[in-house]
């Protein structure tokens, strides 16, 4: 009777974790045709229909510009990086403002449908724009450098960002419901009463 309970309670917190789950989304690759290049990840807190700024709780993303057209014509340094949510003064720009996102997310994809734009910056110093690293999700998306006043747009993809078949957290999470299964199937079998 033991096992069963403990199988229940299992099965119940694995569960209630899953259902409570924070969503990782890798973009979709981005590239213009020249050899400009996006990719990186968006990390929601588990919410589906149309996404609020505030549902987006991390992002990574890593560019390389380097063939990319500068404003001043000028070879800017770098021509590539990394950055994201980590970052102390990096943001989403509807989290700020209260905009729509115009993006949909799913248990499996975030899909571009208008209505908004999902937009990240670098910085929040408009003094820096556009010397700052920023990406732009809507009917174009769009990419530019930190510091190179360099920028790119290519055609939205459908859907911007999809979720790995298994992730860590997934496969935890259905390790946890199964060995609970198991524990309340084993509990269930009929006990055998010796004479």
């Amino acid at each position: 009777m033991r096992s069963k309970a403990f199988g229940v309670a299992l099965l119940m917190a694995a569960s209630a974790a899953y259902a409570q789950q924070d969503i990782r989304y890798v973009v979709t690759p981005l590239n213009d045709g020249i050899g400009d290049t996006l990719t990186g990840t968006i990390t929601t807190d588990g919410n589906l229909g149309v996404l609020q700024g505030s549902d987006i709780v991390s992002f990574q993303f890593t560019y390389d510009l380097t063939a990319a057209a500068t404003i001043d014509d000028k070879t800017p340094t770098p021509d590539f990086g990394t950055w994201g949510s980590s970052d102390p003064t990096s943001v989403v720009v509807q989290a700020l403002a209260g905009m729509p996102t115009g993006v949909d997310a799913t248990a499996t994809a975030l899909t571009y449908v208008g209505g908004g734009n999902l937009f990240f910056v670098a910085s929040t110093n408009t003094s820096l724009y556009p010397n700052h690293a920023y990406t732009f999700f809507g009917s174009l998306d769009e990419f530019g450098d930190i510091r190179g006043l360099e920028q790119t747009g290519v055609g939205a993809p459908s859907p911007i960002a999809t979720v790995p078949e298994i992730d860590p957290t997934s496969a935890a999470s259905v390790l946890t419901l199964l060995v609970g299964g198991l524990v309340v199937l084993r509990g269930r079998r009929p006990q055998h009463l010796s004479a």
